[in-house]
């Protein structure tokens, strides 16, 4: 019958999710629905292939400079039956090809910026998780993008997540450094977030240590938090 046809890839669904970890998992749920979703330095394909799996997606474009990661996204993507419906790029960035709805997971700032000015066309909708330089990517973006999501998470250690659409923002000082969805809903992982960065300033303060950068840092964590309610 019609409905055992679907068992089989139902339960590879139910358990390729609950092996992803809750980074990854985080990534996919705020990926917009698109016609086409490029993955950009796919490595090992997992966000692309999912986004196919749960239909958020008609078709991926896995690009990667590296051709071993982009043979274990070709692997996973025809081990899960979404191989007809991946396409596998090696270069850097977008390959020269113009993308609509974009993910960059697991670069530095600096590199996600570079990528997206190497562009023939900025994506429309970017869902970014980048690993450092974060207020310098935001500023970057504020020019040219809206920012839905802006917020910190933590799995093992603290991530950051953007979902941005073209258009421009306003961004606060304090919102480029810290972030605007983490600034106005106050999450517990932010606050936790905020809590071992003061600690961390004051380890570099102690014994009276005066570093004015730190202790500037320090009085602007402490701002954050004396103000503080979780929702």
């Amino acid at each position: 019958c019609a409905s055992c046809a679907t068992r089989p890839r139902a339960k590879s669904l139910k358990t390729f999710w609950s092996e992803m970890t809750p980074r990854l998992k985080r990534i996919v749920e705020l990926l917009p629905v698109s016609d086409e979703l490029f993955d950009v330095g796919c490595d090992h394909g997992i966000v692309g292939v999912s986004a196919l799996l749960l239909n958020k997606t008609q078709k991926t474009v896995f690009t990667d400079v590296s051709r071993k990661s982009l043979e274990k996204a070709r692997r996973l993507a025809e081990s899960k039956g979404v191989l007809y419906k991946s396409e596998f790029l090696c270069g850097d960035g977008f390959c020269g090809r113009r993308a609509h709805t974009a993910v960059i997971a697991g670069m530095g700032g600096l590199e996600i910026s570079k990528i997206l000015g190497q562009a023939s066309r900025l994506p429309d909708k970017l869902v970014l998780q980048p690993m450092r330089g974060v207020p310098e990517l935001r500023e970057k973006l504020s020019k040219n993008y809206f920012f839905h999501v802006d917020e910190i998470f933590f799995d093992g250690k603290f991530y950051y997540l953007i979902y941005a659409e073209r258009g421009s923002d306003n961004l606060t000082e304090l919102e480029i450094k810290y972030g605007k969805t983490n600034l106005r809903q106050k999450t517990v992982d932010f606050h936790n977030f905020l809590f071992e960065e003061t600690v961390k300033c004051d380890k570099i303060l102690a014994d009276g240590n005066h570093v004015p950068r730190v202790e500037e840092r320090k009085a602007e964590l402490d701002f954050l938090l004396s103000d503080w309610s979780t929702k």
